[in-house]
């Protein structure tokens, strides 16, 4: 998609004063400064989200490009899937799909 994050690999690192950063080489990501600290669950997570990210758009491109790979992914209450087929009542949200799109898309 072209979209141009802080290059990876992330990593956690764990400072002298015990407080968790997430960074890229030289440069931070993310970390906390308040009491409360940044919990590692949290920090492995952002560390991970390059890699999150590539994947998921790779998979989406594959299933643009050939769409009967994503059949198993249509659902019959996906509101983009059945837009003006199915009564609002019984849209279900978004397919895995479709959701995995609207995340690329908040990412952008």
């Amino acid at each position: 998609m072209g979209i141009e994050f802080t290059k990876g690999p992330w990593a956690v690192e764990t400072m002298p004063s015990r407080r968790l950063t997430v960074t890229a080489g030289q440069f931070f990501v993310a970390g906390n400064d308040c009491d409360y600290g940044l919990l590692p669950e949290n920090a492995r997570l952002i560390a991970a989200a390059p890699g999150l990210y590539g994947a998921l758009d790779r998979l989406v491109a594959r299933l643009d490009s050939e769409p009967e790979d994503a059949s198993f992914l249509i659902d019959s209450g996906c509101i983009e899937c059945t837009v003006g087929t199915v009564p609002n009542d019984l849209n279900t949200g978004l397919c895995p799909l479709h959701a995995a799109k609207a995340v690329l898309r908040e990412a952008a």
